[in-house]
Protein backbone atom coordinates (compact mmCIF):
# COMPACT_ATOMS: atom_id res chain seq x y z
CA UNK A 1 0.00 0.00 0.00
CA UNK A 2 1.53 3.24 -0.91
CA UNK A 3 2.47 5.83 1.45
CA UNK A 4 0.83 9.25 1.13
CA UNK A 5 2.10 12.02 0.01
CA UNK A 6 3.08 15.47 1.91
CA UNK A 7 0.43 17.13 -0.45
CA UNK A 8 -2.13 14.04 0.11
CA UNK A 9 -1.39 14.76 4.28
CA UNK A 10 -1.54 18.16 4.10
CA UNK A 11 -5.09 17.84 1.88
CA UNK A 12 -6.44 15.17 4.23
CA UNK A 13 -5.82 17.62 7.53
CA UNK A 14 -7.54 20.24 5.69
CA UNK A 15 -10.38 18.21 5.39
CA UNK A 16 -10.65 16.73 8.81
CA UNK A 17 -12.64 18.40 11.54
CA UNK A 18 -10.72 19.83 14.66
CA UNK A 19 -10.96 18.34 17.90
CA UNK A 20 -13.30 20.49 19.19
CA UNK A 21 -14.90 20.66 16.21
CA UNK A 22 -16.01 16.39 17.21
CA UNK A 23 -15.91 16.97 20.78
CA UNK A 24 -18.40 20.09 21.05
CA UNK A 25 -19.54 20.39 17.14
CA UNK A 26 -22.46 22.91 19.13
CA UNK A 27 -22.06 25.64 21.43
CA UNK A 28 -23.76 28.35 23.51
CA UNK A 29 -20.76 30.28 25.45
CA UNK A 30 -17.34 30.40 24.01
CA UNK A 31 -14.23 32.10 25.46
CA UNK A 32 -10.69 32.15 23.58
CA UNK A 33 -7.36 33.56 24.39
CA UNK A 34 -4.16 33.31 22.86
CA UNK A 35 -0.43 34.54 23.58
CA UNK A 36 2.65 34.19 21.24
CA UNK A 37 5.27 31.71 22.80
CA UNK A 38 9.20 31.85 21.78
CA UNK A 39 9.49 27.73 22.01
CA UNK A 40 8.74 25.19 19.62
CA UNK A 41 4.58 24.02 19.47
CA UNK A 42 6.39 20.72 21.24
CA UNK A 43 7.78 22.46 24.40
CA UNK A 44 4.89 24.58 24.64
CA UNK A 45 2.44 21.37 24.37
CA UNK A 46 4.54 19.13 27.24
CA UNK A 47 4.09 22.53 29.28
CA UNK A 48 0.69 22.64 28.75
CA UNK A 49 -0.09 18.63 29.68
CA UNK A 50 1.83 19.33 32.94
CA UNK A 51 0.16 22.19 34.07
CA UNK A 52 -1.72 22.37 37.48
CA UNK A 53 -4.23 25.20 38.71
CA UNK A 54 -2.27 24.99 42.06
CA UNK A 55 0.72 26.49 40.22
CA UNK A 56 -0.89 29.71 40.24
CA UNK A 57 -1.38 31.28 43.74
CA UNK A 58 -4.39 33.89 42.78
CA UNK A 59 -6.22 30.87 41.24
CA UNK A 60 -5.60 28.70 44.24
CA UNK A 61 -7.07 32.09 46.69
CA UNK A 62 -9.88 32.50 44.23
CA UNK A 63 -11.09 28.62 44.10
CA UNK A 64 -10.10 28.65 47.95
CA UNK A 65 -12.63 31.52 48.51
CA UNK A 66 -14.97 30.01 46.57
CA UNK A 67 -14.99 26.88 48.08
CA UNK A 68 -14.93 28.22 51.54
CA UNK A 69 -17.90 30.49 51.14
CA UNK A 70 -20.16 27.35 49.65
CA UNK A 71 -18.88 25.07 52.32
CA UNK A 72 -20.22 27.33 55.01
CA UNK A 73 -23.82 26.44 54.20
CA UNK A 74 -24.80 23.37 55.92
CA UNK A 75 -25.63 21.17 52.85
CA UNK A 76 -22.47 22.20 51.00
CA UNK A 77 -20.04 20.72 53.81
CA UNK A 78 -19.22 18.00 51.89
CA UNK A 79 -17.96 19.86 48.22
CA UNK A 80 -14.64 18.88 46.83
CA UNK A 81 -11.72 21.39 46.09
CA UNK A 82 -12.04 22.29 42.07
CA UNK A 83 -9.07 21.80 39.53
CA UNK A 84 -7.36 20.81 36.53
CA UNK A 85 -7.75 17.35 37.93
CA UNK A 86 -11.79 17.82 38.03
CA UNK A 87 -11.66 17.52 34.30
CA UNK A 88 -11.89 14.39 32.31
CA UNK A 89 -9.14 14.10 29.61
CA UNK A 90 -10.65 13.90 26.58
CA UNK A 91 -7.61 14.50 23.10
CA UNK A 92 -4.41 14.67 23.56
CA UNK A 93 -1.86 14.67 20.30
CA UNK A 94 0.81 16.54 18.78
CA UNK A 95 -1.13 19.81 18.65
CA UNK A 96 -3.88 19.74 20.83
CA UNK A 97 -5.13 19.12 24.31
CA UNK A 98 -8.67 18.59 25.38
CA UNK A 99 -10.69 18.33 29.03
CA UNK A 100 -14.06 18.21 29.33
CA UNK A 101 -16.75 18.24 32.25
CA UNK A 102 -20.23 17.80 32.65
CA UNK A 103 -23.26 18.89 35.03
CA UNK A 104 -24.36 22.23 36.48
CA UNK A 105 -21.36 24.12 36.73
CA UNK A 106 -23.80 27.08 38.35
CA UNK A 107 -24.53 25.33 41.46
CA UNK A 108 -22.75 25.78 44.40
CA UNK A 109 -21.10 22.85 44.59
CA UNK A 110 -20.08 23.21 40.77
CA UNK A 111 -22.88 20.06 39.79
CA UNK A 112 -20.19 18.14 38.28
CA UNK A 113 -21.55 14.50 36.86
CA UNK A 114 -19.05 12.09 36.99
CA UNK A 115 -17.48 10.88 32.90
CA UNK A 116 -14.62 8.90 32.80
CA UNK A 117 -14.15 8.44 29.48
CA UNK A 118 -14.42 10.90 25.90
CA UNK A 119 -17.11 8.32 25.61
CA UNK A 120 -18.77 9.17 28.36
CA UNK A 121 -18.91 12.64 27.60
CA UNK A 122 -19.97 12.21 24.07
CA UNK A 123 -23.22 10.82 25.19
CA UNK A 124 -23.70 13.32 27.74
CA UNK A 125 -26.91 14.64 26.86
CA UNK A 126 -28.03 16.44 29.86
CA UNK A 127 -27.97 19.57 31.73
CA UNK A 128 -24.19 21.35 30.30
CA UNK A 129 -21.23 19.80 29.19
CA UNK A 130 -17.37 21.74 28.40
CA UNK A 131 -14.77 21.43 26.94
CA UNK A 132 -11.50 23.66 27.84
CA UNK A 133 -9.08 23.08 24.75
CA UNK A 134 -5.25 24.15 24.43
CA UNK A 135 -4.38 24.40 20.54
CA UNK A 136 -0.28 24.91 19.60
CA UNK A 137 0.17 26.74 16.68
CA UNK A 138 3.53 26.88 15.14
CA UNK A 139 4.48 30.13 14.08
CA UNK A 140 7.48 29.06 12.76
CA UNK A 141 10.70 26.34 14.50
CA UNK A 142 11.19 28.43 17.56
CA UNK A 143 7.26 30.24 17.80
CA UNK A 144 4.23 29.20 18.73
CA UNK A 145 0.68 30.62 19.14
CA UNK A 146 -0.71 29.12 21.71
CA UNK A 147 -4.73 29.23 22.38
CA UNK A 148 -6.83 27.85 24.97
CA UNK A 149 -10.59 27.93 24.05
CA UNK A 150 -13.33 26.87 26.25
CA UNK A 151 -17.00 26.12 25.00
CA UNK A 152 -20.26 24.96 26.65
CA UNK A 153 -23.24 23.32 25.29
CA UNK A 154 -26.18 23.04 27.00
CA UNK A 155 -29.41 20.91 26.35
CA UNK A 156 -32.16 22.84 27.52
CA UNK A 157 -33.78 26.25 28.42
CA UNK A 158 -33.71 26.05 31.89
CA UNK A 159 -29.66 24.66 31.52
CA UNK A 160 -28.88 27.80 28.92
CA UNK A 161 -30.46 30.65 31.22
CA UNK A 162 -28.91 29.51 34.73
CA UNK A 163 -25.47 28.68 32.40
CA UNK A 164 -25.93 32.17 30.67
CA UNK A 165 -26.33 34.15 34.47
CA UNK A 166 -23.34 31.54 35.67
CA UNK A 167 -21.40 32.88 32.53
CA UNK A 168 -21.69 36.58 33.36
CA UNK A 169 -20.59 36.03 36.99
CA UNK A 170 -17.22 34.00 36.71
CA UNK A 171 -16.34 34.86 32.92
CA UNK A 172 -14.04 37.55 34.15
CA UNK A 173 -12.23 35.17 36.59
CA UNK A 174 -12.17 32.45 34.19
CA UNK A 175 -10.70 34.63 31.73
CA UNK A 176 -8.08 35.79 34.02
CA UNK A 177 -7.30 32.22 35.33
CA UNK A 178 -6.96 31.24 31.74
CA UNK A 179 -4.62 34.02 30.59
CA UNK A 180 -2.13 33.52 33.66
CA UNK A 181 -2.06 30.26 32.64
CA UNK A 182 -0.98 30.62 29.35
CA UNK A 183 1.64 33.49 30.87
CA UNK A 184 2.80 31.19 33.01
CA UNK A 185 3.65 28.26 30.22
CA UNK A 186 5.43 31.28 28.33
CA UNK A 187 7.57 31.57 31.21
CA UNK A 188 8.08 28.28 31.76
CA UNK A 189 9.02 27.03 28.32
CA UNK A 190 11.01 30.72 27.28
Amino acid sequence: MPTPSAQETAAQQLTEPEPLAKLLPHFRFEEVHSLVIDAPAAEVMQAVVGQSMDDDRLTQTLLKVRTALVRRLPRYRHVRAFGLHSFTPLHRSADWYCLGLAGRFWRLDFGLDTITTPQDFMLYQRNARLVLAFHAEAINDTSTCLTTVTRIQTFDAMATLMMRLYWLAIRPASGLIRMRMLRRIKRQVE
